[in-house]
């Protein structure tokens, strides 16, 4: 039996996206993962994964301690054992810092793994400098897109090295063969307690003033739809009251807000739903573009989306616009709310789009690119 070589991955928290993908990596090599921090305040406990099938999961010994505390536990595992790589999911934290600087010393190649890039980041001349000098000793980085890449290079990294991999939660077995029906749809809706005769675009995500919702409901207020037709705000926030408030003072008695729900109850409001709308302010990914796209949505949201930038093409399988843009975005959500057919294009050309970004295709491109390094 051949040997399989030994892999120690580095990462904050324990987000389910990515302890998937873990395992499935851990299908190939052997893999031992270091979680670095227990939770960050932006998540509910409930959250976090547990699903440990494939690897070996090592937590640091102060992961209750934020991520300006060193972690000097993982430099020790490091020291340990003989790994052939690391991979970092995470670099910007001291503690990966510490391990990328010891990889160097003892010769280790580590890939550095980029999400997304927000662009309207301010520049910072020691933390830039500290982040080149790590990327261009990376033995690759593995990005998403066109995005990530323009980044790469823009911390000197050389094309060669530079790879995309595409971002997502989804495995093959949840993404639909073809866009819920109109039939399918309204016994979906009696199930969740939805009206039946009633069309919805759909928003899920936390309630925080990044995610733009107040221009959603504004953009809503403005937007031609017939009578038949709501807005669904799924989500949880510090902003729920105010944009409830905004919902009143606007008069629109076409906006029901519900309270955070599970993945496996998300995916029948996807079902249930016409169609998506992100009017994210900015959005280092944002996974929801891949969820809804896999249950033959259209989808609508911003150029500050990387995810919208990266999937989403104009009157093919959605619609892009500024964030800012109340305007174009209640044209919009006028023209999507009117045309069935458009929305039922919209909806195979999203599904047909995305099943390239699975988690199995993702583990298989990072497994390729490994093999082709190591």
């Amino acid at each position: 039996m051949e040997k399989r070589l030994k892999i120690l991955a580095f990462n904050t928290v324990r987000a389910p996206y990515r302890v998937d993908l873990y395992n499935q990596l851990g299908l190939y090599f052997d893999l031992t993962v270091f979680f670095e921090q227990k939770h960050d305040c932006s998540r509910s406990k409930d959250w976090y994964s547990k699903d440990y099938k494939n690897f070996k999961m090592k937590h640091a010994k102060n992961w209750g301690k934020t991520l300006h505390f060193p972690k000097f536990d993982v430099i020790s595992a490091l020291c340990a054992d003989e790994y052939n790589l690391v991979y970092m999911s995470e670099w910007s934290t001291i503690t990966s810092l510490m391990l990328m600087f010891i990889c160097l010393i003892r010769r280790i190649p580590y890939f550095l793994s980029i999400d997304g890039h927000n662009n309207n980041k301010r520049a910072n001349f020691i933390k830039d400098t500290i982040k080149k000098f790590f990327a261009q000793r990376a033995a690759a980085i593995i990005g998403t897109g066109k995005i990530t890449t323009t980044y790469a290079k823009s911390l000197g990294v050389s094309e060669e090295k530079i790879y995309s991999i595409g971002f997502t939660t989804l495995f093959e077995r949840e993404i639909l063969p073809s866009p819920i029906s109109d039939e399918e749809k309204k016994s979906i809706k009696v199930c969740i307690g939805l009206a039946k005769e009633k069309h919805y675009a759909l928003y899920a995500g936390r309630l925080v003033k990044l995610k733009g919702v107040d221009s959603l409901i504004k953009a809503w207020g403005q937007c031609k739809a017939p009578d038949s037709w709501r807005l669904l705000i799924i989500g949880d926030g510090n902003e729920k009251v105010n944009l409830n408030n905004l919902v009143s003072k606007l008069n629109l008695d076409t906006v029901d807000f519900i309270p955070n729900v599970s993945k496996k109850e998300l995916i029948t409001y996807y079902k249930a739903s016409e169609f998506f709308a992100l009017n994210t302010k900015e959005d280092v990914w944002g996974l929801v573009v891949n969820e809804a796209m896999a249950n033959g949505l259209p989808v609508l949201t911003t150029f500050q989306c990387v995810a919208g930038e990266e999937l989403i093409e104009n009157d093919i399988n959605g619609y892009l616009y500024d964030c800012n843009d109340v305007d174009l975005c209640a044209r919009y959500l006028s023209k999507l709310t009117n045309d069935e057919m458009l929305r039922w294009q919209m909806g195979v050309n999203n599904i047909n789009k995305i099943k390239s970004f699975t988690i199995e295709s993702e583990a298989q491109r990072i497994r390729d690119i490994i093999d082709s390094i190591i």
